[in-house]
This record gives C-alpha cells, sequence and structure tokens, in this order.
C-alpha cells in the first residue's frame, strides 16, 4: 500500500488531510493526484472517525501514504499516525458520526492516548487552541502526545492567531520537559472557493518535513518520534550545530555535553 524508497533524506509532505469518506470534497485517489501535483512526497490521510479510505488505496498506490484518523471527540481532536488496520480502541470512535462524545462514557481522552502509544501509534493533537475546535480536555497526560500541530491551515482567519498561539504551548511544554514534535498540517478538505466566500484549503500548505532513513510508514514514523522535523509555508530550512568535534542536524540529540562557560560574561 506505501510506494517505498529505501532512501534516507528530507521527505516534504502533509500531516492532516481528509477525504470524501468523511468530510472532505476529493476521492482518496484525486487526493493523491492532487499531492503529486504538488510536490509532495507523502499524505497522511486523517479522515474524522473514519478509516473506510484507507482501503481504497490497494496494495500499492504509487505514492505514500501514511494511514491515519483524527480522533474527533467532544474535548478536541487528535491525529493518530501508523495504523495497521482495525484496532480495537476504533470502537467507541468509529461510528459513522463526524464528532464523538465521550463525556459520560467509561472513555476519556487520555485512555485513548494511553492504548493507542501502548499499541506503537503516534499522538498528535491539532490545532489546540484554534476555537471551537481547541483541545479541552484538562486530564491529558503529556507523556502520551507524541505531537502538536503548531501550524494549521492558513488560509483559515482565526489561525492568523492561533497558530502562534500553539507554538507558544509547544515551547511552554518543551520547558516544562516534555519533548513533542512540532508539526503542521493544511487540515485539507477541498480547495478554496473564493466565489462562494469559502477560504478552503491547500494540500501541503503548511508542508511538513521529516528526515526518514527511508520513504517508508516505518521511516516517517521514526523521523516524527525523533523530533526529525520542520514545518514551513515555502522555504526549505537547513541547520547544524557543531559541539565535540561532531556535527548535529534538526531534531539531533546531543545528549549530555559539558560545555565550557566563562566566569564573566562580556557585559
Amino acid at each position: 500500500m506505501y510506494a517505498e524508497t529505501p532512501q534516507a533524506g528530507w521527505y516534504r509532505g502533509d500531516l492532516h488531510v481528509h477525504t470524501d469518506a468523511s468530510d472532505g470534497k476529493a476521492t482518496l485517489a484525486q487526493v493523491i493526484e492532487l499531492a503529486r501535483a504538488e510536490g509532495l512526497d507523502f499524505i497522511a490521510i486523517t479522515d474524522h472517525n473514519t478509516i473506510e479510505a484507507l482501503p481504497q488505496a490497494g496494495e500499492d498506490p504509487g505514492f505514500l501514504i501514511l494511514p491515519g484518523i483524527e480522533v474527533t471527540i467532544d474535548d478536541g481532536d487528535f491525529n493518530v499516525f501508523g495504523l495497521r488496520g482495525w484496532h480495537g480502541w476504533m470502537e467507541p470512535i468509529c461510528t459513522g458520526q463526524i464528532r464523538v462524545p465521550l463525556r459520560g462514557t467509561r472513555w476519556t481522552p487520555a485512555e485513548l492516548m494511553r492504548r493507542t502509544a501502548a499499541e506503537g501509534l503516534l499522538n498528535s493533537i491539532n490545532h489546540p487552541l484554534l476555537p471551537p475546535w481547541e483541545w479541552r480536555d484538562g486530564e491529558t497526560d503529556l507523556r502520551y502526545v507524541h505531537c502538536l500541530e503548531v501550524w494549521n491551515d492558513p488560509y483559515w482567519p482565526d489561525n492568523d492567531w492561533a497558530n502562534p498561539e500553539a507554538v507558544s504551548l509547544w515551547t511552554d511544554w518543551l520547558n516544562e520537559g516534555y519533548r513533542i514534535t512540532a508539526v503542521g498540517g493544511s487540515d485539507y478538505h477541498y480547495p478554496p472557493r473564493p466565489e462562494e466566500g469559502d477560504p478552503g484549503e491547500r494540500l501541503g500548505l503548511p508542508a511538513t518535513y521529516v528526515y526518514a532513513e527511508e520513504r517508508s510508514v516505518a521511516g516517517l514514523l521514526e523521523g516524527l518520534r525523533r523530533r526529525r522535523v520542520y514545518v514551513s509555508i515555502g522555504p526549505t530550512v537547513t541547520f547544524e550545530a557543531a559541539v565535540g568535534g561532531r556535527s548535529y542536524g534538526i531534531g539531533e540529540d546531543l545528549g549530555a555535553e559539558a560545555v565550557a562557560v566563562p566566569e564573566e560574561l562580556p557585559g
């Protein structure tokens, strides 16, 4: 199903994409063709509370698809990446509803995230501060949050302030010791429709770049886990730090390094 390439490098994709299996307007095949036209290397299919689009890809669509789902509940939305068919925790989620109410049931967002993480899947909170879809679960266990969508659909007007606020939230979590990967997503449903006053979305805007040892689902998941990621609406980015005679790139871990600090800093 997943058009793999055994080559290490930076791969450009979109981690938040919908099809007509939920509330998108395009079939999976049409979305794949659009992704090719946009020059993307991969897309994550994240329909609301359903995985019905994924089997449409067949065994080899000729394009890398990261299988996912957007768990859309009354306390907010989070993507789960790396699905392998049906999982038991989907039973209360995949009910045919775009948004599933969990309040008043035995299920909580924290319990769902704990179960998905235990199965080796990645959890990513979407548009965390964008009303009315902001993240509202006050019991979230950040140990089970692997990614945070810090940049969502720049066409949506309220994201002018909600995206920078999401970056600030991510920074706060980092300062608290949670090493969560910052990602982006177009939240693609359909292209802009200015004649209807509808901003729509553009597939691949923003793009999430992931460094993977190979272009495969496993490679992308590992790159996301290792935080070898950056988000851009256009430019490509390079960064390198030299410590102890070794160079480190985006997301690489320096480990514990002893650094000499002068007793007095120049004034």
